[in-house]
Formats: C-alpha cells, sequence, structure tokens
C-alpha cells in the first residue's frame, strides 16, 4: 500500500495526509510504469495554489524510492485553480507519455513528456483551450491516427462532454460533442474502424459510432457507471452497465444491442461497484474485477474471468477482502 510518510516528497518540511492514485504510465521512458499521485501541500489561500501532484517512479523492484513533485511552468499554468485531474497519453504521437492536467475553466496544461527524474517535463507551453474542465483517462487513439485521444468533461458530476483530438502539437483540435450523460466509456463496440462512444444516462445509453464523425444511435438499458472490455475475445468490446444492477451488453459488428444481454451476480450482499476492466491472465480476454461492500469495514473484491461464450464466468474465480492489505503500509 502507498505510505506518505515512506514514499511522498515533503512540502516546506510536511509530509501530505493525501497520497492517492491518480494515473498510471511510464513518463520517464526507462521501460517501468510510473505512478502520478494527488497530495494535499500546505496553502493558505492567497493566489496560485501550489502543484498538489507528485510522480513515484518505476524500478525492477517496484515503487520503492520516494516521489519527486510534478514540475508545471508558470508559463503553462492559467488562474488559481488546483492543477489536477491527470491523464497520460502520447498526445503528440513521438512514442513518449505525455501528460494534460486541469489548468482553470476553459484550458488545460500540457506537458510533453519524457519526464526528468525530478518531475520536469521535456517540454511545456502556453495552456490549451478546452471546451471543458475534467480531463478524464484513459486515453485512448480513438480515430487511430497514431496520436491519442482525450475525453474533457465539463463538470465532475453529470453534464456534457467533447473529445479532444491529438496531434503533433498535441491535443488541440476538439472533435465530437457528446451529449449530457453520468458517465462515458469508449470501446470498439461494432460499427467501423475507429473506437465509439456510449453515452449513460437514468433513462438509456446514448451511442456514438465510428467517432470522431460519430453514426449516433441509443439503446433503453440505462446507465449510472460504464465500463468498456473485450470478455470473449473477438476482438469487439462489450458495455458493463452497473448501477443497481450489473450487466454486460455483448458487442457485435452491427453495434451493442441488450439481446442476450448478462446479469453478473454480485459475490455477496451489499453494494457492488467496477473496480477494473482488463486482462490479467494473458489469454486476449478481459476480466471483470468488482467490489462488494456491507458498511464501511466489510467487502469482497471478486474477480470474474472473460469467457468467449458466457463472456464472464458464473463464479468469481478469485475474492478476497481489502482488509487482509491493512497495515501493510505502515
Amino acid at each position: 500500500m502507498l505510505s506518505p510518510a515512506r514514499q511522498a516528497a515533503r512540502t516546506k518540511g510536511r509530509s501530505p495526509a493525501v497520497f492517492d492514485a491518480e494515473a498510471s504510465c511510464d513518463l520517464d521512458r526507462d521501460g517501468f510504469t510510473d505512478l502520478v499521485v494527488s497530495t494535499d501541500p500546505p496553502y493558505d489561500g492567497q493566489g496560485r495554489p501550489p502543484v498538489p501532484l507528485q510522480i513515484l517512479f518505476g524500478s525492477p523492484v517496484g515503487l520503492t524510492g520516494r516521489a519527486v513533485e510534478l514540475v508545471i511552468p508558470e508559463g503553462a499554468r492559467a488562474g488559481n485553480d488546483w492543477p489536477d485531474q491527470p491523464v497520460c497519453g502520447d498526445f503528440d504521437g513521438d512514442g513518449a507519455e505525455d501528460l494534460v492536467v486541469h489548468a482553470s475553466d476553459g484550458r488545460l496544461s500540457y506537458l510533453r513528456g519524457p519526464f526528468t527524474r525530478k518531475g520536469t517535463p521535456r517540454a511545456a507551453g502556453k495552456p490549451l483551450p478546452s471546451p471543458g474542465t475534467v480531463p478524464t483517462g484513459p486515453a485512448l487513439d480513438v480515430n487511430r491516427d497514431g496520436y491519442d485521444d482525450l475525453l474533457v468533461r465539463t463538470a465532475e458530476g453529470p453534464g456534457t462532454s467533447a473529445l479532444v483530438l491529438g496531434g503533433p502539437a498535441g491535443p488541440t483540435r476538439t472533435g465530437t460533442a457528446l451529449p449530457s450523460g453520468i458517465d462515458v466509456a469508449l470501446g470498439r463496440f461494432g460499427r467501423g474502424r475507429a473506437l465509439d462512444a456510449a453515452v449513460g444516462t437514468m433513462d438509456g445509453t446514448y451511442l456514438r459510432y465510428d467517432l470522431p464523425t460519430a453514426v449516433r444511435d441509443s439503446i433503453s438499458t440505462p446507465g449510472s457507471v460504464l465500463d468498456a472490455g473485450d470478455f470473449d475475445g473477438d476482438g469487439v468490446s462489450e458495455l458493463v452497465s452497473s448501477g443497481a444492477e450489473l450487466r454486460i451488453l455483448r458487442g457485435r459488428t452491427t453495434g451493442l444491442s441488450a439481446t442476450g444481454m448478462v446479469t453478473v451476480p454480485p459475490p455477496t450482499r451489499g453494494t457492488t461497484r467496477v473496480l477494473t476492466v482488463a486482462d490479467f491472465t494473458g489469454d486476449g480476454r478481459a476480466d471483470l474485477v468488482v467490489r462488494t461492500y456491507d458498511g464501511e469495514t466489510k467487502d469482497t473484491v471478486a474477480v470474474y474471468a472473460g469467457s468467449k461464450e458466457a463472456l464472464v464466468t458464473a463464479k468469481p474465480t478469485v475474492t478476497f477482502s481489502t482488509s487482509e492489505f491493512l497495515g501493510m503500509g505502515s
């Protein structure tokens, strides 16, 4: 577990109380994944706040060193907002991971990688215009042009969002504007070469196929929390819709459909949330990881393996509780 006392950089002689993982990628291009964490540095409320982000660099033995503060040059900042909401991606197509962070209303700070071990980007220009205030990961090459693209939301809660397209100068071009919704998931749901967007609401889910030009469609399945992954390994993404129930809609070459939808029973009683969708076994099929909690002290994390026929296994292949890790970071 992350430990601010052991791993965080001190600011004005003080260790942060907050030390939360925000984004991960190989920022210094050494072949190991690095972790961007948010902290709570001292701030008296006057003028521009300090940068609250730090980098923990990966190594052959993991995240063992002490973090360094992320350097955002003054010329790359705007206004007096906290520079937060970091998103990794190769937005200029040079093979190095960059960072985008919130700068102010309608502005993003764009930091070009690779980064030095002191947290300094290779370059950083003036803040970029943005259609929203909340950059949202993960960044993906939506239109398959060799540049990662970025989803930017107008607010942290329900609202509209837009796709910002990467290019030689970074994420500078606003692409498709998406309808208002609670959550957005990007994936290859069918109907074209490029990626697609699903925008969830309490009444249904809007679909935009083949971004950024986007063919419009919708399904009646509501979606307050959305995720995407290829559970059956056929090259087309499924859509995970969770909230009151955990449901998986099968992706097809003709697009998503509620027909054949799979409902995943929770591993135990309580409130269930999706933690991640990723291929943990290397079999070419995504696995579903959920956490069910009952109160503040009791929980179960369950891993449902991807399945060619059933999308995911009927019962979890692995279960454990996060309480098993308590005390490991002390």
